[in-house]
């Protein structure tokens, strides 16, 4: 079982939902979105540079030549609609995904609750418990 590209997967996909998120505020340049991101704790650089290029690569979002209010003239990056359909999309599997880590919590939390008052009812501990069942 390869964890290691579990935790690829899941932090190129977390960082293709943020760059398009940052891209959803408006028109940015590729600096605003570094910037963005590097105040994030799971920013590394090299993840950050493949997953802007594969996305680049999508028609996710568009690569306009111009100026972004007052500054210089330079590419810059704006969502297009299919960017906007992808990042409906995104945040709504974010959300089921927070939905589901949350139930699992709850469950789990009401589980050790009943299986401690049972202990607590029964005048058991987790050793004698343990020694019955083996």
């Amino acid at each position: 079982y390869d964890t290691n590209n579990i935790s690829i997967q899941m932090r190129k996909g977390i960082l293709e939902y943020l760059i398009l998120l940052i891209i959803s505020k408006g028109e940015v340049y590729a600096s605003d979105i570094i910037t963005e991101l590097k105040n994030t704790s799971s920013d590394r650089g090299r993840d950050l540079v493949s997953t802007f290029i594969s996305l680049k690569e999508r028609p996710a979002f568009a690569v306009l030549l111009g100026r972004v209010q007052e500054r210089p003239p330079r590419k810059y990056y704006k969502l297009t609609s299919s960017g906007k359909e992808v990042l409906k999309k995104m945040e709504s599997t974010r959300d089921q995904l927070n939905a589901a880590i949350f139930e699992f919590k709850i469950y789990k939390n009401l589980f050790l609750y009943f299986y401690f008052n049972l202990m607590k009812t029964l005048n058991l501990n987790e050793k004698k418990f343990q020694l019955e069942i083996d």
